[in-house]
């Protein structure tokens, strides 16, 4: 896989999440679901997303705005091409 290939994958990322971050989501999503369906409305207010989500795992929001500035930084730091 080359840079470009390799940026493209990135933007892309950007656009529709895939990996563990968005595997996350999506089973929290279900977990959920599945436990607001289940629970008794008069015991118990309903589950929010948070707290299905992994302690450790950053948020879409998060993971794109760190991608961003890894990415912004590595082309910063990139010397300029001869006759630029």
């Amino acid at each position: 896989m080359n840079t470009r290939e390799f940026v493209e994958w990135q933007a892309f990322e950007l656009l529709e999440p895939f990996g563990d971050a968005a595997a996350n989501w999506r089973a929290a999503m279900i977990a959920q679901l599945t436990a607001n369906i289940a629970r008794d409305p008069k015991k118990r207010r309903a589950f929010t997303l948070r707290e299905w989500l992994p302690q450790t795992a950053l948020t879409i929001k998060e993971a794109r705005d760190d991608l961003s500035s890894r990415l912004l930084s590595a082309f910063r730091a990139r010397p300029k091409a001869k006759g630029s």
